[in-house]
């Protein structure tokens, strides 16, 4: 049937997906009317390539699996991290999170969050600079760049990415095996201005930049920092 529908009838699964007809394991796979806006928006995308790019189908139908997984629809709502007192709150750990005790010089954020069923781990350094840097709403939401990260499939080690296709600021994130995990852990552990700011939210020398969002090498981002990396007289740091 999936051989059939990649090799003839993507239009038929379109319609499928989009009046909640596929995938028909609710168990392991949300409705297409009860995503995100994010993953609808994403799910579209991907369907759209799909009708002009049959070659590419059965990468597509691998991405619309991911976005529509209910490992990638859990809620990572910043805004609860403003409450007072809101890491030890029911809200929190009503949605998975666990509260880890991590003190951040830098940002003076106590608290990293941990998801053990999404495998994946927000540090105090990062939830810290992304409340002091807005970083969602105007930088682009976790669940979106996270759910970005799972559909490429990176092998292990540490990252530099652009946090949203559509803003300057950079997200640094690791990807790790660790035993008894249902898949590779992610690691968030830097939202930094990595351009027209202070030194020490510019990406480390040897960083490994990726063009998270299928931009290119010509676009002006990935130009700009890897500019930036080789140039002899470069000082940035990470933290």
């Amino acid at each position: 049937m999936w051989f059939n529908i990649l090799k003839d009838k993507w239009g038929m699964l379109t319609e499928k997906i989009l009046n909640d007809k596929l995938p028909i394991n609710r168990k392991k796979y949300v409705k297409f009317s009860n995503l995100d806006d994010i993953n609808q928006r994403m799910v579209r995308f991907y369907l759209e390539k799909g009708k002009h790019k049959p070659q590419h189908r059965k990468v597509y139908l691998k991405q619309i699996l991911t976005e529509m997984s209910k490992s990638s629809n859990a809620r990572f709502d910043i805004a609860k991290f403003d409450i007072p007192g809101g890491y030890k709150n029911f809200e929190a750990e009503r949605e998975g999170w666990v509260v880890w005790n991590s003190p951040d010089r830098v940002t003076g954020q106590k608290h990293g969050l941990l998801h053990k069923e999404l495998t994946v781990y927000l540090d105090a350094h990062f939830i810290g600079s992304l409340k002091t840097r807005g970083g969602k709403g105007k930088h682009g939401d976790i669940k979106g760049f996270i759910t970005k990260i799972r559909s490429m499939g990176l092998p292990n080690g540490n990252y530099y990415a652009r946090a949203n296709p559509n803003h300057n600021e950079a997200v640094i994130f690791s990807i790790t095996t660790e035993k008894g995990a249902p898949q590779p852990f992610i690691k968030l552990f830097g939202y930094q201005c990595p351009f027209g700011c202070a030194e020490t939210q510019k990406p480390k020398r040897g960083s490994n930049v990726i063009d998270l969002w299928n931009q290119g090498e010509d676009d002006f981002w990935m130009k700009k920092i890897k500019s930036m990396l080789d140039s002899k007289d470069y000082t940035g740091r990470d933290l």
